[in-house]
């Protein structure tokens, strides 16, 4: 059945013809488009049939159908939709909310909609969703979930960006720390916005961005990926370049980097750990640590961190 309908998605009669059997909907205005693309061929007579057998007028648009499966088949349903990229038609089922009385079935379902999130190139609303699940899960050590739920929690996304920005000279960080930057700062959100103005991806100020790359940015620039994720990677290159070390580099970001070097200077024969322990802002302390478990579990997950590519999943194959 899938290997016949996944050659047509692209039709708008298959994939309202793929929503009527499957016993979600029919949707009348999509099969009246297929019906008046091309009068009088195959697909036009198929979808007026279809429409006659639904009983639905062209005119009035979409009519919806109950839809009562539950359990094992319901999870088979939600599967296939997936399968056949039907995405809106998911939504129309587990937005709204179904009457799901158990607990689990509830985690399964964020589940399957973080996939399909990570999968429509919404990576901040994949995670909000695999958080949900972590926190219904409450495992004693996040090592213990399976690799499935992992990939969405700590996602390989906008590959194809910072691998180029990489690629263009040898850099003392890789794309993992850049990645774990992104989910500390904002849950990979590009419309983020701080109380203090950072902004994008990258969670950058304005006046910083501008400033390394040497020309003016604006509001609007800085919230597209590409221009965001430029930035805070020349912004990166620079401060690895004056303080060698990621939890220094990482120090910086956050909180500043005269400041971060004030720190050292006052306590110069401090240990790495000793100074993240002793980090006199308790944002910035917090910060370094988050970024630094985020970018260890991007290499558990993925290991070499040179072998850029964007999010790629088969949890659900």
């Amino acid at each position: 059945f899938l290997l016949e309908v996944k050659p047509y998605l692209a039709s708008s009669y298959y994939r309202a013809w793929a929503s009527y059997v499957l016993g979600l909907f029919y949707d009348a205005l999509l099969l009246q488009d297929a019906a008046q693309l091309q009068p009088g061929s195959y697909y036009a007579f198929r979808a007026r049939e279809l429409l006659a057998d639904a009983g639905a007028n062209p005119i009035d648009g979409s009519e919806k159908r109950p839809f009562d499966e539950t359990g094992r088949e319901l999870e088979s349903f939600l599967h296939t939709l997936i399968c056949l990229g039907l995405y809106n038609e998911l939504e129309e089922i587990l937005v709204p909310g179904l009457p799901l009385s158990q607990a689990q079935d509830r985690m399964k379902y964020q589940y399957i909609l973080s996939h399909v999130s990570y999968v429509r190139g919404e990576p901040h609303e994949g995670i909000r969703l695999a958080e949900n699940v972590l926190e219904a899960v409450a495992p004693q050590s996040i090592l213990d979930l399976p690799r499935e739920l992992l990939v969405l929690l700590y996602p390989r996304v906008y590959g194809d960006v910072i691998g180029e920005l990489l690629s263009r000279e040898p850099k003392k960080f890789d794309y993992h720390l850049v990645l774990a930057l992104m989910r500390e700062e904002s849950r990979y959100n590009r419309s983020a916005r701080s109380p203090q103005g950072a902004l994008g991806l990258m969670q950058l100020i304005p006046a910083t961005a501008s400033w390394i790359l040497d020309r003016e940015l604006s509001t609007q620039e800085l919230t597209n990926p590409a221009i965001n994720i430029e930035a805070a990677v020349a912004y990166l290159d620079y401060l690895f370049d004056r303080f060698e070390t990621l939890e220094y580099a990482v120090a910086s970001y956050n909180g500043g980097p005269n400041t971060v070097a004030r720190w050292i200077r006052t306590n110069p024969e401090l240990s790495v750990e000793k100074f993240i322990e002793e980090i006199p802002y308790g944002e910035t302390r917090n910060f370094v640590k988050r970024v630094y478990t985020s970018y260890m579990m991007y290499n558990y997950l993925y290991g070499d961190p040179s072998a850029v590519r964007g999010f790629d999943d088969d949890s659900l194959n």
